[in-house]
């Protein structure tokens, strides 16, 4: 069993979803307190490949990191990557870029905190 799977994550699971317009960075969540993002899928429905970036910027130290560099999601599939629990802190993004707008639908999966929900 891996340490995801024996893991628990305590708090209100949802989605967050966003299909770029353009090829252009934008940012698809900012996490407010503490944030759990289980997985990410990236889901190509045209047909051919499209490359797919994915960052984590550290609010605290203003850096940002790739999660998924430059990676090609081929046509008609979807990108899974499912073993991440990427805990994001107060302020803390995820920013996308599709190389083609209108093209990929990116999907997190999230654990807020309890103390996080609101509304």
């Amino acid at each position: 069993m891996s340490g995801f799977a024996a893991a628990r994550f305590e708090g209100k699971r949802r989605l967050v979803s966003l299909k770029p317009a353009d090829n252009s960075e934008a940012t698809m969540f900012t996490a407010s307190g503490n944030v759990t993002v289980l997985a990410i899928a990236i889901s190509n429905n045209t047909g051919g490949g499209i490359a797919a970036t994915v960052r984590w910027r550290d609010a605290s130290a203003s850096t940002d990191y790739d999660i998924i560099a430059v990676k090609d999601v081929a046509a008609n599939d979807t990108l899974f990557i499912n073993e991440i629990p990427l805990v994001l802190k107060d302020a803390d993004l995820i920013k996308i870029t599709s190389a083609t707008g209108n093209a990929l639908t990116f999907t997190l999966l999230i654990v807020e905190a309890l103390g996080a929900i609101q509304g």
